[in-house]
């Protein structure tokens, strides 16, 4: 502006501003940082559907258990109970012969008479062919060589016993010679025991309605 000559002079180099931009190991862990982020969110999402199920599969099992206790329970209380104190007969009385029955028929008449004639029976009649009354006597004759029945009691014996085995086992005739015998009947008893006699083993049994003693003519 004053017109004198310009004349060059020192001058300080351009200085160029570098752009701001993040160190590459930065960059590289941020990157590296995803995958085991989604990584931990999967195992969560997978320990809460395992749970689930788990708990669902313990629930349900439970529930089974506690059905098939209450079905067992159901079942024993609808079942009758059995009274183990009345024992059950191991074999079915023997039924009376058809000569038994029509050869009784008159002594049946007779209230209590044991001295009239023995009607002849087989070893497998049963007293309970007969009119069971209490005080009743009757007087049978039992052949030789017979063969053993069934009896039930000692002394005292069901009616459905065999009359000539209780005979052998009360000791008033013997299997081989037989013989004559008077039963008389006598009220039912709650028990009959049993015992061994004479080669004669008798079986216990529970309630029956009606017994009868054996004795010599």
């Amino acid at each position: 502006m004053d017109g004198s000559e310009m004349v060059p002079g020192d001058s300080e180099p351009t200085v160029v501003i570098p752009t701001q931009s993040l160190p590459t190991a930065v960059v590289e862990q941020k990157r590296k940082r995803s995958p085991f982020l989604w990584a931990f969110l999967g195992l969560f999402v997978l320990l809460i559907i395992g749970g689930t199920l788990a708990a669902v599969a313990i629930y349900s099992y439970k529930l089974g258990t506690d059905k098939a206790r209450n079905d067992r329970s159901e079942n024993a209380n609808s079942s009758p109970a059995r009274n183990s104190m009345t024992p059950v007969k191991t074999a079915s009385p023997p039924s009376p012969s058809p000569s038994a029955e029509t050869t009784s028929s008159p002594a049946s008449t007779s209230t209590s008479d044991a001295t009239e004639e023995a009607t002849p029976i087989e070893w497998t009649t049963a007293a309970s062919g007969f009119k069971e009354e209490t005080g009743k006597t009757y007087k049978f004759l039992c052949p030789s060589g017979g063969m053993s029945g069934i009896i039930w009691g000692n002394d005292i014996y069901t009616a459905d016993s065999s009359i000539c085995t209780a005979a052998v086992h009360a000791g008033v005739i013997t299997t081989e010679a037989g013989g004559e015998v008077v039963i008389e009947f006598r009220p039912g008893r709650q028990i009959y025991g049993s015992t061994t006699r004479n080669g004669v083993t008798s079986k216990n049994y529970g309630e029956y309605p009606h017994s009868y003693v054996v004795r010599k003519p």
